[in-house]
């Protein structure tokens, strides 16, 4: 029997550090869709997948070098 494992999720907070911008920044990218969208966790908690986070950090580095 196998189980399967959720994606490891990333925080908003986290996500935001990694890219230089505040929470409210990042929540307004990916509400235009410039940046993943975020998974609900629970009622109060939102989180990124970490493999998309991963692939945005990515092409946003390979896009700007």
């Amino acid at each position: 029997m196998t189980s399967t494992q959720p994606p490891p999720l990333i925080r908003p907070a986290e996500f935001a550090r990694l890219l230089g911008i505040s929470t409210a920044t990042l929540a307004r990218m990916s509400a235009s869709g410039r940046a993943p969208m975020p998974i609900r966790v629970s009622t109060r908690r939102l989180g990124y997948r970490r493999d998309e986070v991963d692939a945005f950090l990515t092409r946003t580095t390979a896009s700007t070098a």
